[in-house]
């Protein structure tokens, strides 16, 4: 599994195999497949199984609601469509 997070303060956290942290365009951390110190694979293994939940927990919402979206808020203003892929 890969996966990718990014968070507001411009922290950016891949891990395809490799694990890559950057803070803006600035990469901290680079470690490529293979080079990744045992210690640090379980955490990864953590978050894969997230993966996997986030993924069921999405799964469950389109079953309910379907794939239309609906939005009311100040900054976007009300509006209802359809999800495109």
């Amino acid at each position: 599994m890969k996966f990718h997070f990014e968070f507001d303060d411009g922290l950016k956290v891949e891990f395809t195999g490799s694990i890559l942290i950057r803070k803006g365009e600035e990469i901290r951390v680079y470690i490529q497949e293979g080079f990744v110190p045992d210690k640090l694979k379980e955490p990864f293994k953590v978050m894969e199984r997230i993966g996997g939940d986030v993924r069921s927990l999405v799964r469950t919402v389109t079953d309910e609601v379907g794939t239309t979206w609906y939005v009311k808020d100040d900054a976007m203003g009300e509006g209802r469509g359809v999800w495109h892929e």
